[in-house]
């Protein structure tokens, strides 16, 4: 029997990489994005050299490094990356390998991002029952392309069909012990979003501050995903005239997406909409929120865009 060979240094550059890619995914589950980016990074710089390009792991990296992109709403690299991912992926494992349909899922949402809905819609329902197929209707992958159809059927005005998507995710992260998670967290500020729509202001705002709470305790105060339901309570409280608490929410969500992406980050307004803003500099302008009780109003809407 043949002894095994010593490691040289392409296999110790090849642990090297799938230990720091393994701490990279690790620190994205609490919302580390930047540390994450840091060490996936990493992970492609020793990968890339020893297996080259069009390796299927070093693609597994590029896809971490464009899910990584898309949390930091950086589209065109997010973009960019998926598709050379998916390129590597179809030509190794073939489209209805798990990895280049999740990746078209997520291509799917960075097209309606783009305000391309039908186009992103098209992609979602091509892709749903490949990861049902591969994963099952369980897994994370496929509630997460669940809650961008959603999304998408929620734009087209199909609030109905929406809210039964929302709830079938839900219904799935509850029976499989997924609670307590981030997807968790999203569904719970998906499905709230669908009551305020509906005017069903009592039920909705339990279900925001749950998913508040949960987003909090897993990626922190700090985050975009607590800036974004703390924008959709600003909504809430201004839909039931209370305005000081609107005011409360909004600006604590400014100040959050101020520190991550600075002053004027060039990003469309997805995570928070400008309406937010537009309300906070209206109480500064007029020096006393109970000016607003006089009728003035604040026009728009927001939501969560996972």
């Amino acid at each position: 029997m043949a002894s095994p060979r010593p490691a040289n240094d392409a296999d110790r550059r090849m642990q090297q990489a799938r230990r720091v890619h393994t701490r990279g995914r690790q620190l994205e589950r609490t919302g580390k994005y930047p540390d994450a980016l840091a060490l996936f990074q990493q992970a492609l710089a020793l990968a890339e050299p020893v297996r080259g390009h069009d390796d299927p792991y070093v693609a597994e990296v590029n896809f971490d490094l464009a899910g990584n992109a898309l949390e930091r709403l950086d589209d065109y690299a997010s973009r960019a990356l998926y598709e050379r991912a998916i390129g590597v992926f179809d030509k190794a494992w073939g489209p209805s390998h798990p990895y280049p349909a999740m990746a078209r899922s997520r291509l799917a949402q960075l097209d309606e991002r783009a305000g391309q809905p039908q186009k992103a819609e098209a992609g979602i329902r091509e892709v749903l029952p490949v990861l049902e197929r591969a994963l099952g209707p369980t897994h994370p992958w496929y509630l997460q392309t669940l809650v961008t159809f959603a999304s998408l059927r929620k734009g087209a005005g199909d609030l109905e069909q929406a809210e039964q998507i929302t709830r079938k995710a839900l219904a799935a992260v509850e029976a499989t012990s997924q609670t307590g998670t981030l997807l968790h967290a999203i569904i719970l500020n998906d499905l709230a979003d669908s009551l305020r729509t509906e005017k069903n202001i009592t039920a909705a705002e339990p279900v925001f501050r749950q998913s508040l709470a949960i987003g909090e305790a897993i990626v922190g105060a700090d985050s975009l995903f607590v800036a974004t339901a703390l924008q959709n309570l600003g909504i809430l409280a201004r839909e039931r005239k209370d305005y000081h608490a609107a005011l409360a929410s909004y600006g604590r969500a400014l100040s959050i997406r101020e520190r991550i992406l600075g002053p004027d980050d060039g990003q469309p307004d997805g995570i928070l909409l400008g309406e937010a803003n537009e309300f906070v500099e209206f109480v500064r302008f007029e020096g006393n929120i109970d000016a607003l009780d006089g009728g003035a109003s604040v026009s728009g809407g927001a939501e969560h865009r996972v």
